[in-house]
């Protein structure tokens, strides 16, 4: 009876008969079938999904951007006698340019307190782009104080002309500071 209900498919391997209902059949091989298809689908290369993508041209490296290229203008300070008594916090000191009718000028954002006092002598450190390599004419001032008067310049003197150059000038106080 059951056989006149169902259709059978048969498969015949190795002499033995097996009998599978034909709609479960019929799904096995519908299930094979999409697994075949994704992963043929999964296999293809991405580049055939691309093609209507507009064309872009490879990234190039961005260089590393320049680091310390910088130099340096170093100020020392000193009393003109050794173990003369100097009120160091009050000096304030000032880099200054030279126009061209030869008045000088400060250099805005070079101006400030000392930044170490070691064995009786002061240093102030300014940085140095390099665009302003070898430029000139400038010099050092110290003051007494922010708006005090000059006590003592340094000779003129030219920016570093190279990366991590240091130009160190040296002026000595006199005794009345």
């Amino acid at each position: 009876m059951m056989k006149n209900r169902r259709r059978l498919s048969e498969i015949e391997s190795g002499g033995s008969r097996y009998a599978v209902p034909l709609p479960e059949a019929l799904v096995a091989v519908g299930v094979v079938c999409l697994l075949c298809l994704m992963m043929a689908w999964l296999a293809m290369p991405l580049s055939a999904f691309s093609q209507d993508l507009p064309y872009r041209p490879p990234l190039t490296p961005t260089p590393e951007p320049k680091r310390n290229l910088g130099a340096q203008i170093e100020l020392h300070v000193r009393p003109a006698q050794p173990g003369h008594i100097v009120s160091w916090s009050s000096l304030w000191t000032a880099v200054q340019w030279q126009d061209l009718q030869g008045d000088w000028q400060y250099v805005e954002g070079w101006r400030g307190n000392l930044d170490l006092v070691q064995d009786d002598q002061g240093k102030k450190v300014w940085w140095v782009a390099e665009k302003d390599f070898g430029k000139s004419l400038f010099r050092w001032v110290v003051c007494d104080g922010e708006e005090g008067e000059v006590i003592v310049s340094s000779e003129p003197f030219h920016l570093p002309e190279s990366p991590h150059q240091v130009r160190t000038v040296e002026v000595f106080l006199p005794q009345v500071v």
